[in-house]
């Protein structure tokens, strides 16, 4: 129990009022036996601690009014709060019960949805079943009519049997005599490959024979130009260097028929090697190049920054390459046209090399003709030039041979396009560097 001290404070106040008005009218009666002024002293004294007493009185009961309500306005406010708190607790109750029943009516409702989908799924499926039924009734009377065919058929298998027995017999027959013309047809294929591999081994065998008194020719018209062993004169002098123009172009045709005979017969290896890609087709324009400026040709020299690198091949098969590219190009350029040769990467691994001329240019139907050994094309033009046909065999075998391959671009009367291209490095060639770059800046160079 709380306790209330402004109740106790009034109570001991009007405790001590209660004594002091008690004190007073003893001390009063004291007094009244006495003089007549101390009674009169002693009357005004009592009314005056009376109207003290009244007035402690009426303020001390207007304060235990005030404090009654005091008490009674709290009471009413504990009990207003406790009615708002009923209230609110009575609400959210309210609000909990329309929750759960909008939740049931959802429930409900959603319920009748599913009924009213399965209700449309059941019909829908009975509409399927009795669609169904009318596809196997439609299949059976369609499987009834294939037996009806089906039994014809066989009645006609069986009268065409024997017929076909002997069809059966027949081509068995042919193709047994088939399966003998493939064996006669490889077994001829093995013998043309031998064939082939016997004819170059002899022509490798017949260039050595030839090389040799070709070189001791060379040699001897090389001596009687040098005039070692006395003067000649001008008209001994146009033969010597006839025979020794002669000897040199039929050592170089005998030197590609055994170069081409060494790769058609698998002999061919290559010599590999790491050098400078720009200092090789270098080498190879100043080759050509006094023969150039005499027909009034251009060659240029144009090298990517990124190919300016040093490769993994066989140089000197690479030379012979460009040589025949160049050698090609410049027989076939008029006097103030170009042969460019050009140098980029193809890709990461691999270089493309190519040689463009202003010449005559080539038929598209007469490209397929240039890759096959000792064919020319036929024209007014190409028959003032010498030549085998097997310059661009052999450089087409000797690209493949480097793992690389060789296609052409031409055109009547504009030029041709010579390109091909060859791996940085070769496979199986170890402690090699890939490539070591020289510039950083494209070269083109003009002869």
């Amino acid at each position: 129990m709380k306790i209330n001290y402004r109740t106790i404070a009034i109570l001991a106040g009007i405790v001590l009022l209660a004594a002091l008005e008690v004190g007073v009218l003893f001390w009063s009666f004291s007094q009244i036996e006495k003089t007549v002024e101390a009674h009169n002293y002693a009357s005004m004294v009592i009314v005056i601690s009376s109207l003290l007493t009244i007035i402690l009185s009426l303020s001390l009961a207007y304060l235990l009014y005030r404090e009654s309500g005091q008490r009674l306005k709290n009471a009413v406010f504990i009990e207003t709060e406790h009615l708002i708190q009923l209230q609110e607790e009575a609400n959210t109750e309210l609000q909990r019960i329309n929750v759960t029943l909008q939740e049931k009516e959802e429930s409900t409702q959603s319920l009748f949805s599913k009924l009213e989908i399965y209700q449309i799924e059941v019909e829908d499926q009975n509409t399927e079943l009795r669609r169904s039924q009318m596809v196997l009734e439609v299949q059976q009377v369609e499987l009834e009519r294939q037996n009806d065919e089906m039994r014809t058929t066989s009645e006609e298998l069986e009268m065409s049997r024997d017929k076909y027995a002997e069809i059966v017999g027949e081509r068995t027959k042919e193709l047994k005599w088939a399966n003998e013309q493939k064996l006669e047809l490889s077994n001829s294929n093995r013998l043309l490959v031998e064939v082939s591999r016997s004819k170059s081994d002899f022509l490798a065998n017949m260039s050595h024979e030839l090389r040799t008194p070709l070189n001791s020719v060379i040699g001897f018209s090389e001596v009687l130009l040098d005039q070692l062993f006395g003067p000649i004169n001008e008209q001994q002098k146009e033969y010597a260097e006839n025979i020794l123009y002669s000897g040199k172009h039929l050592l170089s045709m005998i030197n590609d028929i055994l170069d081409l005979a060494k790769v058609e017969s698998g002999k061919m290896e290559l010599e590999l090697d790491t050098f400078s890609l720009w200092e090789t087709l270098d080498a190879s324009l100043m080759m050509f190049n006094e023969k150039a400026h005499k027909a009034g040709i251009e060659l240029n020299l144009e090298l990517a920054m990124q190919a300016d690198v040093e490769i993994i091949a066989d140089q000197r098969k690479l030379k012979q390459i460009i040589f025949n590219l160049l050698s090609n190009a410049i027989k076939f350029t008029l006097a103030g046209g170009s042969v460019n040769v050009q140098a980029r990467m193809a890709d990461v691994d691999s270089l493309e090399i190519s040689v463009t001329d202003t010449g005559i240019g080539i038929k598209a139907e007469d490209i397929s003709k240039l890759f096959k050994a000792f064919t020319q094309l036929e024209s007014a033009y190409t028959k003032k030039h010498e030549g085998t046909g097997i310059g661009l065999v052999l450089s087409r075998q000797l690209v493949e041979l480097h793992g690389g391959r060789i296609w052409l671009e031409s055109e009547i009367g504009v030029g041709s396009r010579f390109s091909f291209t060859i791996p940085l490095r070769q496979i199986g060639c170890c402690g090699l560097p890939l490539q070591q770059e020289r510039h950083n800046y494209p070269i083109t160079l003009g002869i």
